[in-house]
């Protein structure tokens, strides 16, 4: 997933060149998905205006769901590039970090960890109230809609 992103990327920007769009890109991942999205804003950040996480895992969660990657497997260590929290630290890209208060799949905490550790000298964290994991854009509709549309006014 994470090796196609950059294929998918790439051909982005050519559609995007041949059908003369104007060329200011936002990447946005939610939940496993994060891991293409923050990926592809840690290789290119220079393409990116802004990078957008909704429900990404910081770390500790991917040992608990990965059944097939020893725990004592140095992709776990804290310094491990696959970890999204490692890669946000060299990522100065805009950052916003949207999670629910209530994920029953990856705590927010995870959320908070990813702040924390972005690089990015504007970054932002919006934890919806009382959401969960699958509905913080419904149960947080306006919160959630309108935190996107600013952060892309503010970096378009």
């Amino acid at each position: 997933m994470i090796k196609d992103s950059h294929r998918i990327f790439q051909g982005f920007k050519i559609i995007v060149k041949n059908y003369g769009f104007r060329e200011s890109f936002f990447v946005m991942g939610r939940s496993l998905g994060s891991f293409s999205a923050i990926e592809l804003a840690y290789k290119y950040q220079n393409e990116f205006q802004g990078l957008i996480v909704e429900s990404g895992p910081s770390n500790n969660l991917m040992q608990y769901v990965s059944s097939m990657v020893p725990l004592n497997h140095p992709i776990w260590r804290d310094d491990s590039t696959f970890l999204n929290k490692v890669k946000l630290r060299s990522i100065s890209t805009p950052t916003l970090i949207i999670h629910g208060e209530q994920d029953s799949l990856i705590p927010a905490d995870e959320g908070r960890e990813l702040y924390e550790n972005s690089a990015a000298k504007d970054k932002r964290l919006v934890i919806i109230p009382n959401a969960d994991h699958g509905d913080l854009f419904i149960i947080g509709k306006e919160q959630y809609y309108k935190a996107i549309r600013e952060f892309v006014k503010d970096y378009s």
